[in-house]
This record gives structure tokens, C-alpha cells and sequence, in this order.
């Protein structure tokens, strides 16, 4: 039987259930490649250091980031006639999902290079990322 005090105990459990995982994320580590690399690079005190949390942060979460890696290009490539434009594209989504360097050269890349159609438009556009 339904009563007032079933609703308002079914009320407070589906808040419960719904909210606490919110509240809770990030108590026990790193959700994420980028969250990790961040929290651990403020850790190490050397490149070597900082080169083995990177492999560490890439095997904790590969799966996630082949995913992401992949999405990346398919988003970005598309119309995109230039070869050397497509090939800008793959590594820029590598550098950003897979080796995380060179961030901003990447993302000014995959803003400005979807649907190049030539390689000399290509060029100028990865000169232009690279002095950016």
C-alpha cells in the first residue's frame, strides 16, 4: 500500500542515489587522463618523473582516450581535402588525447583546419598555428 511515508522515504533514496555520486567524484582520484595528468604533474620533480605519470595516467585511462582520439577525427577530418591537412588533424587529436603535448598548437589546428582543400592553405594555416 502507497502511503504518504513511502512516497517522501522513495522520495529521499532517489535523491540520495541521484545526487551523492555527483558530490562524491572526485574523492578517490582522478575521473579522467587530463584530471590526472594535472593532479600528478604538480607532483614530480623531474622529466623523468613527469614522463612516467604521463604513461601511468595514459594505461589508467587508454580506453576512454582511444575513444576520445578517435572522435576527434572523425569530428575534424570530414570535408577536408588536404592530405597534409588531414594528416595536421590526426596529430593534432593524438598530441591532445594520446602524448598530451603541444596543446595549444593542436587545438589552434583542429579550429582552423577542418575543410582545407589544398595543402599550400594547409601550410599557412599550421605556420600560422605554430607562431600563434
Amino acid at each position: 500500500m502507497i502511503t504518504k511515508r513511502n512516497c517522501s522515504l522513495f522520495f529521499v533514496l532517489f535523491c540520495f542515489l541521484v545526487c551523492v555520486p555527483n558530490i562524491i567524484a572526485g574523492w578517490f582520484g582522478p575521473d579522467n587522463f587530463e584530471e590526472c595528468i594535472q593532479i600528478n604533474q604538480k607532483k614530480s620533480s623531474s622529466k623523468l618523473a613527469a614522463r612516467a605519470i604521463h604513461l601511468a595516467c595514459t594505461k589508467k585511462f587508454t580506453e576512454k582516450t582511444e575513444i576520445e582520439y578517435a572522435n576527434c577525427i572523425i569530428e575534424h577530418v570530414g570535408n577536408t581535402a588536404s592530405d597534409l591537412g588531414v594528416r595536421a588533424i590526426v596529430e593534432a587529436c593524438a598530441n591532445i588525447y594520446i602524448s598530451g603535448k603541444d596543446k595549444k598548437y593542436s587545438k589552434c589546428i583542429l579550429r582552423n583546419m577542418p575543410g582545407i582543400e589544398v595543402d599550400m592553405a594547409a601550410r599557412s594555416i599550421a605556420i600560422s598555428c605554430r607562431n600563434e
